[in-house]
């Protein structure tokens, strides 16, 4: 997946080490911390369930002590006669009653009510007042009147009466299937308190089966109300975990009591102290480990990369041309094997480039002579031809004139030296249009216009007399009129350009270019001087042909300026 971000070969490499190295400590700690975690949770559920199971089972056999209390006084003959209104059976009631609730009062109070509410005894110093008859068909009162066995409901906290009461068990008393009274218990906090003492410190919480809050460990400032958890599902099964709705973040245990419909909850309050400080133990050790990964991974990269980075540098310096590049070999294994064999290669390249530019310049140089050998017969054949027709004509000081230049132009063309100034060049020139001059008489005008700047300036042998030649000879040869050549010369840059101008039959610049081609074996002059310019020069050099709007032709021969030096 890496390679597909535009990211370096020595990051990808830092990276997938990194990975490589520091995942599966990651995944390890995670993997304890996970262990450990589930452990604690396994744990606490555990201890969790126990707890409400026992407390559940507690006030469940607490609960079943006072109905079996209430139905003993339910089945009474005295409490009958009581409800009957029999004075006479009070005392013997009140008997039965403390007796039933010995060692119960401080948790408990015990009473005995008449449905028409005139008889109503109490274990209470200060009883609550159930107002009777006028609370008949509500509350407890319609519940147990609509059962034959002993009823539990949670008190009604709203009722300042009720404040210390948790729940309260009532069962109706008949005679001849009339209610005649009702024997109640109303059990306070201290009775759960007692249960729940044993486990101080948890929060506990017991709701009815409407999720009614009527004991809370934390005080009874949270009772008297429905549970948050209504709703949602938190009594679908016998036990389970919900989320507390006081605190999301922590879980509540709960189990549901089948027989009295009882609900014991448990509120998470595992000290996981030693959890967090696992998990930083275990996120400085990784720290540590991150820390070595990083350091080591850099070093490794750092090895295996310097070395590539010296081989990618010496890659682009020899893209770039430069085969003077020689890399360092900074290991003994196959990376350092790689970097001596790009030194060698590049070596070898070297040396054949330089054998290459040796056969080239050979080569070269053997073609610049034989162009030039070629000019030098074709120029003496034309002098001599010259000689002869003169010598037949019997003009002997033409002849002797001409053998005098002949000689002084042999002089300079049969030279060693390959180039010549271009004052020299010129002279050649002059001395060719003096022979010539004897040719055709005052039907030709030369004019030489040489810069000042170029006299001194170097160019290869005999390369303006072909074109000069070419201009007398093609231009000029069948002319009858005044016939005049400009022969011009003008430095540009590190060009010099020679600009040769007739004002002859002109040319057909197609054929022109044919020649310049080489493609015409019968006129190789201009071919001649314009491969010659190449060769000494570069790719601008050469001769363009361009025709004059008076009539004739110019010949530009552009040429690459060569110092005294070049003339070896």
């Amino acid at each position: 997946m890496l390679h597909k971000w535009k990211m370096s070969y020595r990051l990808r490499l830092l990276s997938y080490m990194f990975l490589v190295g520091f995942l599966p400590v990651l995944v390890l700690s995670a993997g304890v911390l996970l262990i450990v975690y589930q452990n604690i949770d396994r744990t606490e559920a555990q201890e969790a369930y126990q707890n409400i199971h026992s407390v559940a089972e507690q006030v469940s056999s607490s609960v079943d002590g006072y109905v079996k209390l209430v139905d003993t006084l339910s089945e009474s003959v005295v409490i009958e006669h009581v409800l009957e209104q029999s004075s006479d059976n009070v005392r013997e009631a009140y008997a039965q009653m403390f007796l039933l609730m010995r060692g119960n009062h401080e948790q408990a109070t015990l009473y005995v009510l008449s449905g028409n509410g005139q008889v109503a005894l109490s274990t209470s110093d200060i009883p609550h007042s159930y107002k009777l008859p006028q609370n008949n068909g509500w509350g407890v009162f319609a519940k147990a009147a609509r059962s034959k066995d002993a009823v539990l409901i949670s008190a009604p906290k709203q009722d300042p009466d009720f404040r210390n009461v948790v729940l309260t068990v009532c069962r109706a008393v008949r005679k001849d299937q009339q209610i005649i009274g009702y024997v109640i218990i109303d059990i306070e906090r201290r009775a759960i308190w007692d249960i729940l003492n044993n486990y101080s410190s948890q929060d506990i919480i017991l709701t009815d089966q409407y999720h009614y809050v009527f004991y809370d460990t934390l005080g009874s400032s949270k009772e008297g109300v429905v549970s948050g958890i209504t709703g949602s599902g938190s009594f679908s099964s016998t036990s389970g975990i919900v989320r507390d709705p006081d605190n999301p973040d922590k879980k509540l245990y709960y189990f549901h009591e089948p027989k009295y419909h009882i609900g014991v909850m448990q509120k998470e309050i595992t000290d996981r102290s030693g959890f967090y400080a696992l998990r930083r133990t275990i996120a400085i050790f990784d720290l540590v480990v991150l820390a070595i990964i990083i350091l080591l991974s850099y070093k490794l990269t750092r090895d295996l990369w310097k070395p590539m980075g010296d081989l990618v540098t010496g890659m682009e310096c020899v893209r770039q041309n430069n085969l003077d590049v020689r890399i360092p070999i900074r290991r003994r294994d196959e990376i350092g094997a790689l970097a001596a064999t790009f030194n060698k290669m590049v070596y070898h390249i070297r040396r054949l480039l330089r054998e290459a530019k040796q056969k080239e310049e050979t080569l070269r140089i053997a073609q610049i002579k034989g162009l030039q050998e070629q000019v030098k017969p074709h120029f003496i054949y034309n002098t001599l031809d010259l000689i002869k027709w003169s010598a037949k004509a019997g003009d002997t000081k033409t002849v002797a004139l001409l053998a005098v230049s002949l000689g002084r132009l042999l002089r300079k063309i049969l030279g060693k030296s390959a180039f010549i100034t271009v004052r020299e060049e010129f002279e050649i020139l002059q001395s060719y249009m003096t022979i010539q001059e004897k040719r055709f008489g005052d039907r030709i005008q030369v004019e030489f216009l040489l810069e000042p700047d170029l006299a001194d300036k170097y160019l290869p042998k005999l390369i303006l007399e072909p074109v000069l030649e070419n201009a007398v000879k093609h231009g000029l040869g069948s002319v009858t009129e005044k016939g005049r050549i400009c022969v011009s010369s003008r430095l540009k840059g590190k060009y010099m350009e020679f600009e040769i101008a007739d004002n002859g039959a002109g040319m057909d610049l197609a054929k022109a270019q044919q020649y310049l081609e080489g493609h015409d074996d019968q006129h190789v002059g201009l071919y001649n001087v314009h491969l010659r310019a190449k060769l000494n020069g570069d790719a601008t050099c050469g001769v363009t042909i361009k025709p004059q709007a008076e009539g004739g032709t110019r010949v530009i021969i552009r040429l690459l300026v060569l110092e005294e030096g070049t003339n070896s």
